[in-house]
């Protein structure tokens, strides 16, 4: 299990825990997760599946969709980029935490210090290329 050095972050634990309960996904390949709601914030959303299908081919990023209300629609908009190794559809909500906001913006984790997982909220405007620099 892996969790926040500074003061434990319920978001972190859970968070870390819901990741390292996957089959296919391995802590030491990936240096980002983004985890896309399907509903919420819908400028954010929009901007974070843009960012998603500018860089689903980056090796160093894991992408997960979660709160999906339409499959149906999300598969027409992604095709086959949703088949790719770094992409998680979340049809059971697992990834749904609704703890400070993070069920309704795009969350960018970053997991590049495995002992110190940091996250942040893609707030309107934000720009996401930027928050991950």
């Amino acid at each position: 299990m892996l969790i926040s050095c500074k003061k434990t972050d319920s978001y972190v634990e859970k968070l870390s825990n819901k990741l390292g309960s996957l089959d296919n996904f391995n802590f030491n390949k990936y240096l980002y997760v983004f985890i896309i709601p399907g509903s919420g914030c819908t400028g954010c959303i929009s901007e974070a599946e843009d960012f998603f299908f500018e860089n689903h081919g980056n090796e160093n990023f894991f992408f997960i969709f979660t709160k999906i209300h339409s499959l149906k629609i999300l598969k027409l908009r992604a095709g086959d980029l949703l088949n790719r190794e770094n992409v998680l559809i979340d049809q059971k909500d697992i990834f749904n935490i609704s703890d400070n906001n993070t069920n309704i913006y795009p969350v960018i984790v970053n997991i590049k210090n495995k002992e110190k997982i940091t996250y942040k909220i893609f707030d309107p405007g934000d720009n996401m290329q930027l928050s991950i620099e």
